[in-house]
């Protein structure tokens, strides 16, 4: 059984994850009439991802690893759009929406995991959850970018 304290230090980091991914929309959205609009199209499937693995998993620090992958991820795939300078970089995005899936099946599929294994420590499930997420984000994206989006580098 887990002390209070553990609950409230998992809860902290999940905060830590949740405000990273907020931080990170914030400042790629661009301050004009639009921040709001891009704010949330940048934050928003971050927040229903997060949101159903909250539904199904009892431990925030996985939900916490979860969200600091999708922070992570949102920054790196605007610095490769602004390193391709791509003509279209509007529809580009759509690469970035359409890679979110693989991320939630990832999450999922950890969340799974970590409740099946009933494993003690937070940083454990922290880490099997980010590192599922990052699979499943990798996975999506190589398949997005070998069908329908030209990817390069």
């Amino acid at each position: 059984m887990e002390t209070q304290e553990e609950i409230t230090n998992e809860s902290f980091f999940l905060f830590l994850g949740v405000l990273a991914g907020v931080i990170v929309a914030a400042v790629l959205a661009p301050w004009d009439d639009y921040f709001l609009a891009n704010f949330m199209f940048y934050w928003i499937p971050q927040a229903v991802i997060l949101g159903v693995l909250m539904s199904v998993s009892s431990r925030p620090a996985a939900v916490a690893g979860t969200a600091i992958i999708l922070a992570f991820y949102l920054a790196a795939y605007w610095a490769w759009l602004h390193h391709v300078k791509s003509d279209d970089a509007g529809l580009a995005w759509l690469g970035y929406l359409f890679s979110l899936p693989g991320a939630a099946v990832g999450a999922l599929f950890g969340a799974s995991f970590i409740e099946r294994k009933k494993y003690k420590y937070a940083k454990v499930a922290c880490l099997i959850l980010a590192a599922s997420t990052l699979v499943g984000l990798a996975l999506n994206q190589l398949l997005i970018c070998s069908t329908v989006m030209y990817c390069r580098l």
